[in-house]
């Protein structure tokens, strides 16, 4: 799908009103007589829910879903400067940046052209449609596109107003209050369930279609959201109108990993093909990916943002981010992952620079810890696409979600982690562990596997304590010359820091907006 021309049509371009915290209605109603003509108009009007991912602010996600884990860090964070990203309480990421309000934004600009393809789509005549497949198809997309857009939005905010009508008046983009947790989650499983009956295999798109959304993408998804819902639980501590866990939940999530298992679409393959400078993208490990293309999208800020400033990797002075050296540290030297996803050496000014963990000081590299490479870019206006689910995903969801429904691991769920641990050269882990042994194992690979891919925050929320145990294990280096992590001890608080703040722009703009709790 890299080389699809995204057409700027009418019907998908809107103005602010300051009444809606949408900021997007239509300019002009364009009927389906006068747009929706044929299969073509249908195809561009769903190209245009993708090209919403698409603005040049979709670095910032990973700047919230990263660096509010525990195993990224930046310069910032570790000069005691009252702003560290890895603290939620003094976080300039939440107060000043309005990172939090670019993706709720983002979300519904993606949900409001969504409802548009469904409705109008959707009451399209077969009879427009040469293939008769395809009307399934653009639905199906719609429905998948909507589905992720309210799953990322209840996983950082909990229950958020739920749209799920194209806005075409003003009338229709008045205020509204949030739905519940609960109601959002059911959303979202009504509408991957029905991208999953509609959308077809990832292997029937070729040539510009690979990297449409799929029927295995949908039920990928679904697991996850069936994971992430069984841990909104007593067990994870959650309370109050939240505790919506369902008995079956970590079945269902067992159950769609497995279905997606038994497609053979997908497989593991070597980890540099996924991160090294040659990565091959749509490889057969990715499940969904959001796409880029050379010179016309922009996830290259989130490379500036990871590169070594001033090296041969970047070419500029922006890099901030880095690794922490606890998890730096973590990884083993025989684990594959280490010498594939972090910058140890470099060029500069034509003189080899290599990082040296235990000289930290003299030994020329910019940072004190290493550099994450999984989005080099070596070209101007280039970008990696963003993985969102891959095939290690599925096999370490199913291995959590087993020993949640045993209540310890079982031969599936070891084998399932096993096969990613292989695939980085590590043996079996080891045999007779606990539920929660292998639980916080699970953790652990997860944590290694998906650096920096936008999972991190999510995670954590499932593992709460394991979570907050780490982030203050990682922390507090205070006055110790080096920018190892974050300055200050993390100290995690519940509920405050289960959900991330929604922005008082947001707020101001629509009046039925209620404030998580704690901010």
């Amino acid at each position: 799908m890299k080389k699809i021309i995204i057409f700027f049509i009418g019907i998908m371009t809107f103005y602010g009103c300051n009444k809606s915290f949408l900021e997007e209605i239509p300019a002009d109603f364009i009927s389906t007589e006068n747009y929706f003509r044929n299969q073509d108009d249908a195809v561009a009007a769903v190209d245009a829910v993708y090209s919403s991912f698409i603005n040049g602010e979709e670095h910032r996600y990973y700047v919230i879903a990263d660096l509010m884990g525990e195993a990224m860090t930046t310069r910032s964070q570790t000069t005691g400067s009252g702003n560290g990203l890895g603290d939620y309480d003094n976080s300039l990421l939440l107060y000043n940046s309005g990172n939090p309000g670019v993706q709720w934004k983002l979300y519904y600009a993606v949900i409001n052209r969504a409802n548009w393809v469904l409705k109008y789509v959707g009451e399209m005549d077969e009879s427009k449609f040469d293939d008769s497949t395809l009307q399934d198809r653009v639905l199906g997309e719609a429905y998948f596109l909507r589905g992720l857009s309210y799953f990322t939005l209840v996983r950082f905010f909990g229950g958020v107003p739920l749209r799920v009508k194209a806005i075409e008046t003003i009338s229709d983009a008045e205020s509204m209050a949030r739905n519940t947790d609960a109601e959002v989650y059911d959303q979202v499983i009504a509408d991957l369930t029905e991208a999953i009956n509609l959308l077809p295999q990832g292997s029937s798109y070729s040539g510009d279609d690979i990297g449409r959304a799929s029927k295995g993408a949908a039920k990928a998804l679904l697991a996850k959201v069936y994971l992430q819902r069984g841990s909104l639980s007593g067990n994870n501590g959650i309370t109050g109108e939240r505790l919506i866990a369902q008995s079956t939940d970590f079945q269902q999530a067992a159950d769609y990993c497995q279905a997606v298992i038994d497609d053979n679409e997908y497989e593991l393959v070597a980890c540099k093909d996924l991160w090294s400078f040659d990565k091959v993208e749509n490889n057969s490990e990715i499940i969904y990916t959001i796409q880029h293309s050379a010179g016309v999208t922009y996830m290259d800020y989130l490379s500036y943002y990871l590169n070594l400033p001033n090296s041969d990797l970047v070419g500029g002075s922006y890099g901030s981010m880095q690794s922490s050296l606890d998890f730096y540290k973590s990884f083993s030297d025989n684990d594959i992952r280490k010498s594939v996803i972090f910058y140890t050496q470099y060029v500069l000014n034509g003189d080899t620079i290599t990082y040296d963990m235990d000289d930290p000081a003299n030994d020329g590299y910019y940072y004190d810890t290493p550099a994450i490479a999984k989005y080099y870019v070596n070209t101007v206006n280039n970008a990696s696409d963003e993985i969102i689910l891959r095939y290690a995903d599925v096999l370490l969801m199913k291995a959590e979600a087993l020993n949640e429904v045993n209540t310890g691991p079982t031969s599936e769920a070891y084998n399932a982690i096993n096969q990613v641990r292989n695939r980085a050269g590590l043996a079996n882990l080891q045999a007779g562990l606990t539920y929660t042994q292998f639980k916080d194992s699970v953790y652990i690979e997860r944590q290694k596997e998906f650096v920096m891919e936008g999972q991190a925050w999510f995670d954590g929320q499932r593992y709460f304590s394991y979570f907050q145990e780490i982030q203050a294990k990682w922390s507090g280096y205070g006055d110790t010359g080096f920018h190892f992590g974050p300055y200050e001890t993390v100290s995690l608080e519940d509920p405050r820091d289960r959900l991330l703040p929604i922005t008082q722009s947001i707020l101001d703009a629509d009046e039925l907006l209620i404030q998580n709790e704690g901010y």
